[in-house]
């Protein structure tokens, strides 16, 4: 398990890939605890302020497909709700990129 305080541009590839491998192969909770022991928390984001504006895009992207297939299938309070608040916030940042 990691928690990391702040992600930078090579950790931010080494995620992204570690995260799609686990969604990949159904183990939605185990790429969320790559994230963060703290990914179930309410607030919890990963912090992606200092990256460029694709990648931080990309990583919150995982993140959110994470949470919401892991939030469906057990059944998680609020977690589809949450995931699509950041898949909102990932989409706007992807169209302003075009």
């Amino acid at each position: 398990m990691n928690d990391f305080p702040i992600i930078n541009n090579s950790l931010s590839v080494e995620l992204c890939r570690s995260a799609w491998s686990f969604e990949r192969r159904g183990a939605f909770e185990a790429g969320l605890l790559e994230f963060s022991a703290r990914w179930a928390e309410p607030d919890y984001l990963p912090d992606v302020d200092e990256l460029p504006s694709d990648m931080a895009a990309e990583l919150l992207l995982r993140f959110a497909s994470l949470l919401g297939y892991q939030g469906h299938f057990k059944k998680i309070g609020g977690s589809q709700i949450r995931a699509r608040d950041i898949l909102t916030g990932v989409l706007e940042t992807f169209e302003s990129l075009r």
